[in-house]
């Protein structure tokens, strides 16, 4: 920092650091202001230098010692949360906790949801909306109905529907099974949001074969209740 002031002689420049030493007129300065730099300057280790000439100025030179600062890597970026199109899920859980917390995730990011409970229920309710329903998420292991059992009747109703097997280490010798109903879909638990939505998203967006409906109702639908009942 410099100027082009009248400069200070030798004798000024020897006391300007020492505390309440000032030129000014009583009352118009305290003498603390260089001192109180040097004192900041001096606690990182630093100090200050100056050259002064009468008649041409006064320059400040403050002196800090180089850190090699620790720099943060650059954040990767985080891909946004794929939300669906207004598809209709069928989500069968028997867990009511997981149940409920998959179903606000999944309408939170724009899917509709059915959901049951069991395998009975999900019968039910693909039966009368088999035509809306997009994919079938459902759990593996469950009362009266498994979801090998569950997918293979749904399967029956409607063979181009789309299933996800939602799996534990537990299942992992039963996912040949899977594979071979066709089943290429899982979703391991436990799975958070963003393992859900692009397990999801992967699933409906897949072109499969065309394969021919076929819709059965009434008593067919019983027979293929009763069939799948342990």
């Amino acid at each position: 920092m410099s100027d082009t002031g009248v400069g200070m002689p030798r004798a000024l420049l020897e006391k300007i650091f020492e505390p309440f030493f000032t030129t000014k007129d009583p009352g118009k300065g305290t003498g603390l202001g260089l001192s109180t730099s040097l004192g900041i300057v001096k606690s990182h280790a630093g100090f200050i230098s100056i050259y002064s000439e009468q008649g041409r100025g006064t320059t400040f030179k403050v002196f800090l010692p180089a850190v090699q600062a620790d720099v943060a890597p650059p954040q990767k970026e985080i891909p946004r949360l794929i939300k669906g199109n207004g598809e209709l899920v069928l989500l069968v859980e028997d867990e009511t906790n997981i149940r409920r917390v998959t179903k606000m995730t999944l309408e939170k990011h724009n899917y509709r949801v059915l959901e049951a409970n069991d395998g009975p229920e999900a019968l039910a309710i693909f039966a009368q909306e088999m035509d809306s329903i997009s994919v079938v998420l459902t759990d593996m292991r469950m009362p009266y109905i498994d979801g090998i059992a569950l997918i293979r009747a749904l399967k029956k109703m409607k063979p181009d529907m789309i299933f996800i097997g939602s799996t534990g280490q537990e299942d992992e010798p039963r996912l040949a099974e899977l594979q071979e109903l066709g089943v290429v879909n899982f979703l391991g638990k436990p799975y958070d949001t963003r393992k859900l939505l692009t397990v999801l998203e992967s699933a409906v967006s897949k072109e499969l074969e065309p394969l021919r409906k076929k819709v059965i109702t009434g008593a067919q639908y019983q027979n293929v209740a009763h069939s799948v009942a342990p």
